[in-house]
C-alpha cells in the first residue's frame, strides 16, 4: 500500500502518461482551441468574482479540513488525497486558506474544458460539446462554491481527467496504437486512485467512468467497447485498490458510521426503468449513440444513494449532485439534435440549461451561515495578533464541533502553530503555554444549549481582556443544531495570569501542538471503553466521564465520596506497553485499583504506535503490484480486441 506521499506524484505522473498518449497524433483541432480557452479563462473569471472565498463546510468543520491540509495526520479516517493534493500550495508563503481556496477556483474552472475535449474525443459534435461545457461553466454553484476548502472540486477535476484519458484510450484502441491504449489506462487508473484518496463521495462517480467507453458502441462495435470498459474497469479497480486499499477501507468504513446508505429503491426504480425507456428512443438520432448511458446511470446513482450528513444542509446537498453532473451533462452532449447544433442555438441551450441549475440553488447562494460571517471576523482579528499566540476555545459539545483556525494565527511554520482546545471549566485557568499570548475564542459553539454551560463557566474562572468581537444573526449550517438565541456574539479575548513555560506544547485533545502521536480510532476508543466499564474494582471508583481526542484520550473518574478524578491516556513508544497514562489530580491515590486495571487493560490492546506503523512509513513508489496489475489488464486488451477484430 501507499503511505502519504506528501505531495501530487500521483497526479503529475498521469500528466506524464498522458503528454505520452496526447503526442502519439492525438489531438484536437487548431480551430477548436480558442472555445477550449474561452470556457476556461471564462469559467476561472465567474469564480474569482463570484466565489464565497470562505469555508464551506458544516457544523464547523471547515478549519478542520484546511488543518487537514498541513497535517497529514488531520484526516487519517478519510485518506491522504487532500494532503497531498493541497500541502504544497499552503507552502508558498500565501496564507493556507487562500492558498486553497485558489487552487480549487483553477480546478473547478479546467473541468468545464476537459468536459469538452472529452465530448470531442468520443465524437460528440462541436456544438453538442460546446454547450455541455459552457453550462458547466456557467453553473451557479460551482461559481459559488469553489473558492472554498470544500472537496467536491477536486473530485470532480480528477474524475474529469480520468474519464478524459478513457477517452483517449478508445481513440487509441480504434487506431491500434498500444502504448498510447496503455498509457491512457494507466493514467486514468491514477486520477481515479488520486480521487479515491480524497474522500468516500469520489468512489461512485470513479466507478462509473468506465462507461464512457459506451461511446464506441454501435455499428457492431458492442463487443470491442463491452471488452475495453471492462479491462479499463478492472484496471481502474486494481490500481485503487492495491495502493489505496487501506484508505478505502477506512473510507468505507467512516461513510457506513456516517449513514451512507442506498436510498429509496422502489422510487429511482420507477425514474430509472422511464430514463431507460426513453434512451431507448432517443438513442437512434445521438452521437455517439449510447454515451447517455453514462448520463443515465449518474442519475441512477445519486437517486439511489442517501448520505445523512449531505442532507444536512440544502447548498451542500446541492455540492453533492455536483459529483454527478459533470457526467450527466458529457451524456446528454450526445441527445442533443443535429439541426439544433448551429451556431445560433448553443448559447440558447447552454443558457437554458444553466438557468435550469440555477433555479433550485438560487434561495441558497446568497445565505450566509453564522460560521462563514464568524470565519470572516476571525480571519481579520487573528492575522493582526503577535507571532506565536496560542488560540484556546471550547471545540466540541455533544454532536456540536468547532474546529479553530490556528493556521490564521502569523508565525513562520502554520502546522507548529499551539492550540488549545478546552474540555473543562478550568482548563483555561490552569493552561500553560510556550509564550506569553494566549487567545480564547467565544465562538458560535457557545451560543448553542449544548455549549453555553461550559462557555460560561471557563469565562468565570478565568482573567480575560476582550480584544474583538462582533455579533451575527443565527444561520446554522447545520440542520437539527439550532443556536439558542437569534443574535450570537463572537468575541475574541486576551487570557492573563496564565503559565508560560517556553519548553512547552500546549495540550490539545484533538491534536498535539507539534503534530506528533499516533491518532485514536473510534474502534480503539469503544473497545477500551466497554473492557474499563465492565470492570469493578475494590475502590469504587467508575467512570464519570470519557473524551477521546485525535491522539489521546481523557479519562474522568469518581470515587466513592463524588470527587473526580482526571486521567490522561496517550501512546508512547518509550512506555512500557506502548501507553503513558497521567495522573492530573492525584487520581492514582483515590482510584489507585482502578488505574492499576486500566494500565493491565492497555497492556492487553493493540497499542496505536503499533496500528499506526502503516501510515508513518515513508512513502514509496508505486507498488510492484499496482504496475503488474495494469500490465496484466492492458495485455488482456491486447489479446482479446486483437482476438475480436
Amino acid at each position: 500500500m501507499l503511505g502519504n506521499l506528501h505531495g501530487p506524484w500521483l497526479i503529475c505522473t498521469a500528466l506524464l502518461l498522458l503528454v505520452f498518449a496526447v503526442r502519439r497524433r492525438e489531438r484536437i483541432a487548431v480551430e477548436e482551441l480558442p472555445w477550449v480557452v474561452a470556457v476556461v479563462v471564462g469559467a476561472a473569471l465567474l469564480r474569482l468574482l463570484g466565489g464565497v472565498w470562505g469555508p464551506m463546510h458544516v457544523n464547523g468543520q471547515g478549519p478542520f479540513w484546511i488543518r487537514g491540509a498541513l497535517d497529514p495526520e488531520v484526516l487519517v479516517t478519510y485518506g491522504p488525497g487532500y494532503f497531498e493534493l493541497f500541502h504544497w500550495v499552503t507552502r508558498l508563503g500565501i496564507v493556507p486558506d487562500r492558498a486553497i481556496y485558489l487552487t480549487n477556483v483553477w480546478l473547478a474552472a479546467l473541468t468545464p474544458g476537459l468536459l469538452y475535449i472529452t465530448a470531442r474525443l468520443l465524437g460528440v459534435a462541436s456544438r453538442g460539446a460546446l454547450a455541455a461545457a459552457g453550462a458547466l461553466a456557467l453553473d451557479a454553484v460551482s461559481i459559488r462554491g469553489s473558492a472554498s476548502e470544500a472537496y467536491f472540486t477536486p473530485i470532480i477535476a480528477l474524475v474529469a481527467s480520468m474519464q478524459a484519458s478513457l477517452a483517449l484510450a478508445l481513440r487509441a484502441r480504434q487506431r491500434c496504437d498500444w502504448p498510447a491504449l496503455a498509457a491512457a489506462i494507466a493514467a486514468a487508473s491514477l486520477f481515479a486512485t488520486a480521487a479515491a484518496r480524497i474522500h468516500p463521495v469520489a468512489y461512485l462517480p470513479v466507478a462509473l467512468s468506465p462507461l464512457v467507453i459506451s461511446a464506441a458502441a454501435g455499428r457492431g462495435a458492442w463487443r470491442i467497447a463491452i471488452v475495453l470498459a471492462t479491462v479499463c474497469a478492472l484496471a481502474v479497480a486494481g490500481a485503487v485498490l492495491s495502493t489505496s486499499g487501506e484508505a478505502v477501507t477506512a473510507g468505507l468504513q467512516t461513510a457506513a458510521k456516517a449513514g451512507y446508505s442506498a436510498g429509496t429503491v422502489h422510487i429511482a426504480y420507477g425514474k430509472a426503468v422511464a430514463l431507460l425507456a426513453l434512451l431507448w428512443i432517443v438513442h437512434l438520432w445521438s452521437r455517439p449513440p449510447w454515451l447517455p448511458l453514462l448520463a443515465l446511470c449518474a442519475l441512477v446513482a445519486r437517486q439511489l444513494t442517501h448520505a445523512p450528513d449531505i442532507s444536512i444542509n440544502p447548498l451542500w446537498e446541492l455540492f453533492y449532485d455536483r459529483l454527478f453532473w459533470p457526467s450527466i451533462l458529457l451524456g446528454s452532449a450526445a441527445l442533443l439534435p443535429r439541426r439544433v447544433q448551429r451556431s445560433a442555438w448553443v448559447p440558447g441551450v447552454t443558457a437554458v440549461v444553466a438557468i435550469a441549475l440555477l433555479l433550485p440553488a438560487l434561495p441558497h447562494l446568497t445565505a450566509a451561515t453564522t460560521e462563514r460571517l464568524e470565519y470572516e471576523f476571525l480571519r481579520g482579528v487573528l492575522r493582526g495578533m503577535p507571532p506565536g499566540c496560542t488560540l484556546a476555545s471550547v471545540g466540541r459539545a455533544e454532536r456540536r464541533v468547532w474546529d479553530a483556525p490556528t493556521y490564521l494565527l502569523p508565525g513562520t511554520d502554520p502546522r507548529a502553530t499551539p492550540r488549545l482546545t478546552i474540555e473543562h471549566a478550568d482548563d483555561l485557568r490552569n493552561a500553560t503555554v510556550p509564550n506569553d499570548c494566549l487567545l480564547y475564542v467565544r465562538s458560535s459553539l457557545c451560543s448553542s444549549a449544548e455549549a453555553r454551560g461550559l462557555c460560561e463557566a471557563v469565562e468565570q474562572h478565568s482573567s480575560l481582556e476582550r480584544i474583538a468581537g462582533r455579533t451575527f444573526p443565527a444561520a446554522e449550517s447545520y440542520i437539527g443544531l439550532p443556536y439558542d438565541r437569534s443574535e450570537i456574539e463572537v468575541v475574541v479575548f486576551r487570557v492573563h495570569g496564565h503559565k508560560v513555560d517556553r519548553d512547552h506544547v500546549a495540550r490539545d485533545s484533538g491534536s498535539d501542538g507539534d503534530g506528533s502521536g499516533v491518532p485514536i480510532t473510534a474502534e480503539f476508543s469503544q473497545m477500551l471503553f466497554d473492557r474499563l466499564n465492565a470492570t469493578r474494582e475494590s475502590d469504587g471508583c467508575g467512570i464519570a466521564r470519557f473524551d477521546t481526542g485525535r491522539v489521546r484520550i481523557t479519562i474522568t473518574l469518581r470515587d466513592p465520596s463524588g470527587s473526580e478524578h482526571r486521567l490522561e491516556i496517550a501512546s508512547s513508544p518509550s512506555s512500557a506497553g506502548g501507553w503513558s497514562v497521567n495522573s492530573i489530580d492525584k487520581g492514582e491515590e483515590a482510584c489507585g485499583a482502578s488505574v492499576n486495571s486500566l494500565r493491565t487493560i492497555l497492556a492487553a490492546l493493540t497499542t496505536p504506535a503499533t496500528a499506526g506503523q502503516s501510515d508513518t512509513t515513508p512513502a514509496a513508489p508505486l507498488p510492484i503490484v499496482a504496475f503488474g496489475l495494469l500490465a496484466l489488464a492492458v495485455a488482456v486488451a491486447l489479446l482479446v480486441t486483437d482476438a475480436i477484430t
